[in-house]
């Protein structure tokens, strides 16, 4: 078994897939087996990226509808005539107008996150990494390209896929990287190396990623944990080598 077969649900506390009882060969689940679990998750995926946009189209309603009320409200109720006649009463108004605006923003915000929710529960509730994936490649986010990849590696890793998660992974920049997707993209990189018997590459990820850490108590705290999983990970292969020896070759 994997490294990251053990670990990757690190997360999820007890959440485990049955995918990692199955009988998987050279690395991942045959060709025909994926085709076959991608044609039965194709309609619930649509169903699933249904309910996505719908969310999506609720929060940009929501707004557009605020964003026209905000501007009447200052162009024809907050107007220079008020301003003069009480200052105390304009300002009021106007704060009220601003809580009001923040307040529906943040409702906006949580429904259009309630539309992501249901897409990353495939993972990490229904633990179907084929259908996350699918998902994932229909979602349009330019400005967040590289952390959308590191998901992707995710849900290749949880299929059994390393090879194509290891070249998902390659053609990220770690740089544009922050918080936790930069911590995911190390985590996999380092399970991936312990995969395959390379773990002297390791320390060279703590050292880059250490370079890279800013300032500031999240990154401090997300390169501790980076650590921490790597000391466990050491920790099984010690435990491995013993056995490895027993081996007859």
């Amino acid at each position: 078994m994997l490294y990251f077969e053990k670990t990757i649900y690190r997360r999820t506390d007890s959440t485990y897939c049955n995918y990692w009882q199955t009988g998987r060969k050279n690395n991942g689940m045959d060709k025909e087996n994926e085709k076959n679990l991608q044609a039965v998750n194709s309609e619930r995926t649509e169903k699933i990226m249904s309910q996505y946009r719908k969310h999506l189209m609720a929060f940009l309603a929501i707004i557009l509808i605020e964003f026209i009320f905000s501007q009447y409200m200052v162009d024809f109720i907050l107007d220079e005539k008020l301003y003069r006649t009480g200052g105390m009463l304009f300002w009021g108004l106007l704060s009220c107008i601003l809580t009001q605006f923040v307040f529906v923003l943040l409702i906006a915000v949580l429904i259009r996150g309630g539309g992501y929710t249901k897409i990353r529960a495939l993972l990490y509730e229904e633990c179907d990494p084929f259908a996350y994936e699918t998902c994932l490649s229909k979602l349009h986010a330019p400005l967040a390209r590289e952390s959308g990849a590191v998901l992707r590696a995710l849900a290749q890793c949880c299929q059994g896929n390393s090879q194509k998660a290891e070249e998902t992974l390659k053609n990220i920049n770690p740089y544009k990287l922050r918080g936790e997707d930069k911590l995911e993209y190390y985590l996999l990189m380092s399970e991936l190396c312990f995969a395959k018997g390379e773990e002297m590459r390791v320390a060279e990820f703590e050292r880059v990623y250490l370079t890279g850490v800013e300032k500031n108590q999240r990154e401090q705290k997300c390169f501790q944990r980076f650590c921490t999983n790597n000391h466990r990970l050491w920790g099984h292969e010690k435990q491995r080598l013993p056995s490895r020896a027993q081996v007859p070759f």
